[in-house]
């Protein structure tokens, strides 16, 4: 993979082309977030090079970012539904990713119809087998990467599991819950924008030891997510 640093237009015209594509064909096998937070997430990649990877909650990004990053000697993804882990899993032909479906602990969560809540999210003891799965791989990961159920355990879970040179991400950081009691990571960058009120979106970038600004051009994101969040001002987005 190679890497430039993006534009807001480029962003734009990326993120209206996924748009369509969505709409339009039905194996689209990117991940589902807007390209403000992938090109983060690429850029992390491309300049840690990472071999052993962790992530919670499967989809697409567990087929695109090892695709995408040949330095990835393993991929770790750990999914909670046992359908959707089945669906990743036969989309995926990469000998290096592995799908681990681990059912919650609470027999009756998938009878939870609710709105978005501490009971959708998930808690510890709901999902206790899964957050701690990972102890069982034995080993630290240079990247990890958080986008699926109890997030705020995962995370905490997270710092233990990171190597030094490590980098932990979490996706739909607009959610302010995720990141009380944090662990003493040492370096680390929020990024939120104009969903916050939809708990959706957004992204968490930490490190155990090392800064951030090692692995990612801050300021250039900063001032590109300034420029969205105006453009969502101006067109009264939500």
């Amino acid at each position: 993979m190679t890497f430039t640093q993006p534009t807001f237009l480029s962003q734009l015209l990326r993120d209206l082309r996924a748009r369509i594509k969505k709409k339009i064909l039905r194996n689209y096998e990117e991940p589902w977030m807007k390209m403000r937070e992938l090109d983060i997430i690429r850029e992390v990649l491309y300049k840690l090079q990472p071999g052993r990877c962790l992530e919670w909650g499967s989809g697409y990004s567990t087929i695109y970012f090892p695709k995408i990053q040949k330095s990835i000697t393993a991929w770790h993804a750990i999914e909670h539904h046992p359908g959707w882990a089945e669906t990743v899993r036969t989309k995926s032909k990469d000998d290096r990713i592995h799908l681990h479906a681990i059912s919650p602990d609470d027999p009756e969560y998938f009878q939870f119809k609710g709105k978005y809540g501490p009971k959708l999210e998930g808690t510890y003891n709901d999902f206790k087998s899964y957050i701690d799965f990972p102890i069982s791989l034995e080993g630290k990961f240079d990247f990890i990467f958080i986008d699926g159920r109890a997030r705020k355990d995962c995370l905490k879970l997270a710092f233990d599991l990171i190597s030094e040179k490590g980098v932990v991400i979490v996706h739909d950081a607009n959610r302010d819950n995720y990141f009380s009691d944090l662990p003493p990571f040492n370096s680390f960058i929020r990024f939120t924008d104009f969903r916050q009120h939809r708990k959706e979106g957004g992204i968490w970038i930490g490190r155990k030891s090392k800064p951030v600004s090692d692995i990612l051009h801050v300021e250039t994101h900063e001032a590109l997510w300034k420029k969205h969040n105006f453009l969502a001002q101006i067109f009264f987005l939500r």
